[in-house]
Order: C-alpha cells, then structure tokens, then sequence
C-alpha cells in the first residue's frame, strides 16, 4: 500500500469517523453500531472534506504531521506500517474522544 493511499484510508476513516461520532451521541446504541458499520465501508470524498475542515492544520495536507500548528509535534500518518497497524476501533476511539481518549496529546479535541 501506497503513502498516498494510506493517506486517503485515514482521511476517510477520519471523515466518516467524525460523522459516526457525531450521531452516535444523538442516538442509541443500536444506532451508533450501524454508523460504525457505515464508517468502516468508507467514503474518500466525505473524509478529504472532513480532513481538511479539522485535521489539515495540524496534521498536514496529506497526512504527514506537517500542518500549519506549533505544538505539539504530530506523528506521519502516512508512515509505512503506522495506520495500517492500528484496528479502526483505535481511529474511531482517537477521533470521537480526542488525544487524551489514546493517552496522547490534549491538544487534539475530540470531535
């Protein structure tokens, strides 16, 4: 696999991980299961947009932690080997409780 497609695998499990989130806490349990069901099929377009809305300036363009931010470093998301090891359980859990949700950085809220 492709930094570049590794690239568009985060960005749309980024996307469509948010949206999950989001109407998981408007809905039940039955529900948020299906939009994680919905998530894992993935939409590159939705998650490009998504992306660069609330991930881009700190994790760069394409992923590669270099956005536009001061602190704290970010890791390359594109690096061979990182995103492909971790389950989308792990993206899923980073993206709707934010850096402290994975013992990292406060700074990255929670969406």
């Amino acid at each position: 696999m492709t930094s570049f497609s590794r690239g568009l695998r985060m960005i749309a499990l980024t996307g469509l991980s948010i949206l999950a989130c989001a109407n998981a806490f408007a809905q039940s349990d039955d529900a948020a299961s299906q939009d994680q069901d919905i998530a894992s099929q993935g939409n590159p377009g939705n998650g490009g947009e998504l992306f660069s809305r609330y991930c881009r300036g700190c994790h760069g363009e394409g992923g590669r932690g270099d956005g536009m931010v001061f602190m704290p470093k970010v890791p390359n998301l594109t690096k061979k080997g990182y995103i492909d090891q971790l389950p989308d359980s792990y993206l899923l859990l980073a993206i709707s409780k934010g850096g402290p949700g994975i013992g990292k950085s406060n700074y990255m809220p929670a969406f």
